[in-house]
């Protein structure tokens, strides 16, 4: 081999040592600076479990979040026994998402504290009520959801369109209707008959302090209100409302609406999404299902005096031990949660989906043009969930489920 042709060879391990020792170089840098960073900050967060299509929703939250806010990992939480003994008062987490009527129990507790000062809620903004979270006149928690019953029904029945009080509704729908006429509703699980027992209340005295009143298992509305509530099982066709089988199985009652199976259904605004889903998705042309367009939506009257809706609020509230960092952490997970980009997410449907139609605590959103555009009936819910009234009590929900126990198995009992 002559010199000729060493010394391009030469040259080339040169250039390759070169190169090599320039990526080590930088390996060194990247590993230094990898290691030179403070670890993510855990913020954890207990999550309201019950809304349609949760994993869809919490996972495009957490990385929308983690995105804007890389210095922290979000870890959402869904506890399936969120009501039960074991539940969300049982939790441990920085964030929780409170259903209001167990507020009262959190603080009571200990288990939460005040939203800090410079906090400013919006009150101009947040439906009326969304000030459940105001207790003794501290700010205990971020609204972010309201729900409550309606009534989903075909606009072009008039008789229901003009129904205002229970008997009105009676007469709607008769005495045990046929398949296609009869009330579609769930009527079986104690905390659905204790709430439904409340709403009647409230209906039937028109304020909070007579609806607590009767929230007690010793002092009962046997006169009136829980006698409303057994006209309700006439309504519906063959008494499916307390047929177990049905109640146990996953939006039957909704799917059951889209196919043409009842009048009428009694539900929370979200039963909507099942409702849409089994229009779009699962029915065949020759069942002849509900046509979406005629959906309509008003208040249930539980009363002859009519309506007064109560409803529940789902607020975002600090674990009692935050401080420092960890609590401002909370805090910007918080103000994220209840901003429009947020609400975009979960409000508007991805292709293919149908709308979610929680109700938001603030009323702006119920007239965004991009989330009225995906899902048009806010401009029906809107008015409806501006009406709604709520409470909150220490032991509330336990009590309307002794309650709702008690209703089930002695005054709705075949």
């Amino acid at each position: 081999m002559n010199s000729k042709s060493i010394a391009p060879k030469k040259k080339v391990h040169l250039k390759l040592l070169f190169a090599l020792s320039l990526l080590f170089a930088s390996s060194l840098l990247i590993a230094a600076s990898v290691f030179s960073q403070s670890p993510r900050r855990e913020l954890i967060v207990s999550m309201y479990p019950f809304i349609p299509n949760p994993d869809n929703f919490y996972r495009k939250l957490e990385t929308k979040f983690e995105a804007a806010n890389p210095e922290i990992d979000l870890i959402i939480k869904l506890n399936d026994s969120y009501y039960d003994e074991k539940g969300i008062i049982k939790e441990v987490a920085d964030i929780y998402e409170v259903d209001c009527i167990l507020l009262k129990d959190f603080i009571v507790k200990k288990k939460i504290q005040k939203i800090p000062d410079y906090y400013s809620l919006p009150l101009d903004r947040i439906l009326p009520a969304a000030n459940i979270v105001y207790q003794e006149r501290q700010l205990y928690g971020v609204p972010h959801w309201i729900c409550g019953n309606f009534l989903i029904y075909n606009k072009t029945d008039s008789l229901l369109t003009s129904a205002k009080t229970l008997n009105d509704l009676q007469t709607a729908f008769g005495t045990n209707p046929p398949l296609s006429k009869g009330l579609l509703i769930d009527l079986k699980g104690k905390l659905t008959l204790g709430e439904l027992y409340a709403d009647g209340l409230m209906d039937q005295y028109k304020n909070v302090d007579s609806v607590k009143k009767y929230v007690a298992l010793n002092h009962l509305d046997t006169l009136i209100t829980i006698p409303n509530l057994c006209r309700i099982p006439e309504m519906t066709f063959a008494d499916w409302g307390r047929d177990d089988d049905y109640h146990n199985k996953n939006f039957f009652y909704q799917k059951q609406f889209a196919k043409g199976n009842g009048r009428a259904f009694v539900g929370y605004s979200e039963s909507l999404y099942s409702i849409l889903n089994e229009i779009n998705n699962a029915c065949a042309k020759e069942e002849k299902c509900f046509d979406q367009k005629n959906i309509s939506i008003k208040e249930w009257a539980l009363s002859d005096q009519g309506s007064t809706p109560v409803g529940w609020v789902d607020a975002l509230c600090l674990d009692a031990s935050l401080s420092g960092t960890k609590l401002k952490d909370a805090m910007k997970f918080i103000s994220f949660c209840v901003n429009i980009d947020s609400y975009h997410l979960a409000l508007i449907p991805d292709y293919g989906d149908s709308p979610r139609y929680l109700l938001p605590a603030y009323k702006d959103y119920y007239s965004d043009t991009l989330i009225l555009d995906k899902a048009p009936l806010y401009s029906q819910l809107y008015p409806l969930a501006n009406r709604i009234v709520s409470f909150t009590g220490d032991g509330a929900s336990s009590i309307l489920r002794k309650i709702g126990k008690e209703i089930d198995s002695i005054y709705l009992k075949k």
